[in-house]
């Protein structure tokens, strides 16, 4: 699906012919007009976020490799001035606990919610929850959550990794950080600068058409004719 995976079957030494063809998502089940506004409104007032508080917004596996921890120990500092800020975590995973008395240590457990795991067929309302959509881990082999939260309007902060390459785009659709300095001037720069914020969830939405579940079936399409016309152009010279 990623450059970063074809580098990885190559150190095994798989050197049959390699396609990078990213998997496709169904995008209409991402799309905010899909959900109305009191719908949303209504389960932030169930999970005790206010009109007018801010959310960073993580979905996914709660677990050691997904490297939440560093996601808390940021916010231990961007949080502790910033009275209108939630960090809403949406998932379940064996690291749970662990993750949950590390936020309560850290002194930051009012200002993060744990909302446990969803539905699958009602993700996509949960990601209209957040206004950002942050994420550090480094084990992605494509990470098709940060296609669903661009798919969702939400502007991506995210640790650089090389399976956000072409997903992310620096300035456009979100950030690529290498410091807890830079997410914190990153989520800052989103957050309390409105029109830049309404410029990149327009590009988000735009740039993940590219990973529609057409576009997948296309591209797989045509890598299949390519192996095809090959084996005809062989028999053909036997």
């Amino acid at each position: 699906p990623t450059l970063k995976v074809k580098d990885l079957l190559l150190t095994y030494n798989v050197y049959k012919p390699i396609a990078v063809v990213p998997t496709g998502i169904n995008l209409e089940k991402y799309s905010s007009g899909k959900y109305s506004t009191s719908e949303v409104l209504k389960i932030r007032k169930g999970l005790g976020i206010s009109d007018q508080d801010k959310v960073l917004l993580y979905i996914g596996r709660l677990s050691e490799e997904k490297n939440i921890d560093e996601l808390l120990y940021g916010m231990k500092s961007y949080l502790k001035d910033k009275e209108d800020v939630k960090f809403l975590l949406i998932g379940d995973g064996p690291g749970r606990e662990q993750i949950q008395n590390c936020a309560k240590e850290l002194g930051i457990w009012n200002k993060t919610i744990f909302a446990g795991e969803k539905p699958w067929d009602e993700i996509g309302k949960y990601y209209q929850l957040g206004d950002i959509f942050i994420n550090a881990s480094q084990s992605e082999t494509q990470g098709l959550t940060y296609i669903e939260a661009l798919a969702s309007g939400l502007p991506v902060v995210a640790k650089a990794d090389r399976c956000l390459e072409g997903v992310v785009e620096d300035g456009s659709n979100g950030y690529m950080y290498h410091s807890l300095e830079e997410l914190y001037n990153f989520l800052d720069n989103i957050l309390y600068e409105n029109e830049h914020m309404k410029k990149l969830k327009n590009a988000a939405v735009e740039s993940v058409e590219k990973y529609s579940a057409m576009g997948f079936a296309i591209n797989i399409e045509a890598e299949y004719k390519k192996i095809l016309n090959k084996k005809r152009r062989y028999s053909r010279a036997s």
